[in-house]
């Protein structure tokens, strides 16, 4: 008898982009550079070094994560170039940003038994394998923010090495600076999404959640996704005429 090995289907971009319920783009499509009060620079919708918000509270979409994010850029890692900067004003109450060195000491000691550290390390285990103590006992997630090439000098500090790892299962980036690695890797605001989706999932399937996801956290990529679909109408409309996307030239989704 012969094996059949079936594959697995293609990720199909349009289709999770579309099934993503988002708030309306429609004041990032209108929006205009202007200053920031704070730092004098000249930016759209927010200021990517101060991370704060230039454009009215009220049209911005705002979120209440099921777990406190603590969020650890790498220095060298540019803000204007970070995925995850638009999560402190989408998130304020459970977000929070720290820029600073591998190892500094801006990285405190946090309790094991309830903060976990999202890293694919060697022993890392995915949501579904921790006891009902351990998933019960989650509080608070630490991200890290840097190139994949950055990571290891981010998570040699001895305060992040003490945390239990945990790594999320397959998915496909859709992230326009694309590293040579693999579309697995994927950006930090993307694993921070899939994560959370995957912790509220399992808080169901515990009987800890009574309703299904139903796209409560999917604003984590408003700005992620309106960056996107800009990126993709900017090659697919002929203002790039003659122009491929440097690093993936299938990048670009053409359309059905």
């Amino acid at each position: 008898m012969e094996l059949v090995v079936m594959e697995s289907p293609a990720f199909d971009v349009a289709s999770f982009v579309s099934s993503l319920n988002l708030a309306s783009f429609a004041v990032l499509r209108g929006a205009q550079r202007q200053v920031c009060t704070h730092c004098g620079s000249r930016k759209m919708i927010y200021c990517d070094k101060c991370q704060r918000l230039l454009v009215g509270r009220d049209e911005v979409p705002s979120l209440e994560l099921p777990l406190q994010v603590h969020i650890f850029k790498h220095i060298a890692e540019r803000s204007s170039k970070s995925s995850v900067i638009p999560l402190a004003f989408l998130c304020p109450n459970s977000v929070t940003i720290t820029t600073c060195m591998p190892n500094d000491k801006a990285i405190p000691a946090y309790s094991p038994a309830d903060t976990v550290l999202i890293f694919p390390s060697p022993g890392a285990r995915l949501l579904q394998d921790l006891s009902e103590v351990e998933f019960t006992a989650i509080r608070r997630v630490v991200v890290i923010d840097s190139t994949w090439g950055q990571t290891t000098s981010m998570v040699s500090s001895a305060h992040l090495q003490s945390l239990p790892a945990l790594r999320l299962q397959d998915y496909t980036t859709i992230f326009w600076r694309q590293q040579s690695e693999s579309k697995d890797f994927l950006s930090t605001v993307e694993a921070l999404y899939y994560f959370l989706r995957e912790y509220v999932t399992e808080q169901q399937k515990r009987g800890l959640r009574t309703e299904a996801y139903h796209g409560e956290l999917d604003n984590l990529l408003w700005h992620f996704v309106y960056t996107y679909e800009l990126i993709q109408g900017e090659y697919k409309s002929g203002r790039k005429k003659g122009k491929t996307f440097k690093k993936d030239p299938e990048y670009i989704q053409e359309e059905r």
